[in-house]
């Protein structure tokens, strides 16, 4: 069984396998548990590439990968950032926009000054980079959301999203975005 401790939360159970995470938005809180235990501990061992011949990159590597992008992408409205960051053979699993890097241009064409993404944590796992931030722009109301990427030989590979609506009030009293961003006792965020 695995512990993971965050804060006052400890949830036990079987290690949690990338595409349970993949498949499991819920998951995420041992996403992040896993992923600050590995960036402490392993912060320069590259991520092995599947392609034969690919440079590796470090988990810091692909955390800055997907932070340049999405940066590029819905803050400057770069379409060429696609064609830099992105791989040719693109993925994406969402219900607005379609499969492709040529899709992708498509939507980041269309966006208008106001879209705006704010990052508000990172964290990695492999070939898999989990963001929460603040999408604004889209609407009335800004998207809190969680984004996760896959990275192959050094390009987004494939996207997974969950969107919600920012709220004012919560049932818990917190807002969607508070709370740590830094990992600051690694050792207590995975059992051993």
């Amino acid at each position: 069984d695995t512990v993971v401790s965050i804060g006052t939360m400890t949830m036990r159970g079987p290690k949690l396998s990338r595409r349970q995470i993949a498949a499991a938005p819920a998951v995420l809180i041992a996403l992040k548990a896993t992923s600050a235990f590995a960036q402490q501990a392993e912060i320069a061992s590259p991520v092995s590439s599947p392609v034969p011949g690919a440079t590796p990159m470090s988990l810091e590597a692909n955390k800055a990968l997907v932070s340049t992008a999405t940066d590029a992408v819905f803050n400057g409205h770069d379409v060429s950032a696609v064609d830099r960051y992105f791989s040719p053979a693109y993925i994406q699993h969402s219900t607005l926009v379609g499969d492709g890097p040529e899709a992708l241009k498509g939507l980041v064409a269309s966006l208008g000054a106001a879209v705006t993404h704010q990052p508000v944590r990172l964290f990695a796992d492999g070939d898999l980079v989990a963001a929460h931030g603040l999408y604004t722009g889209f609407g009335p109301v800004p998207y809190v959301a969680f984004d996760l990427f896959r990275i192959e030989n050094g390009l987004i590979a494939e996207h997974w999203y969950g969107l919600q609506l920012q709220v004012e009030k919560t049932a818990s009293g917190h807002t969607q975005l508070d709370g740590p961003t830094d990992v600051t006792a690694p050792v207590k965020t995975e059992g051993i």
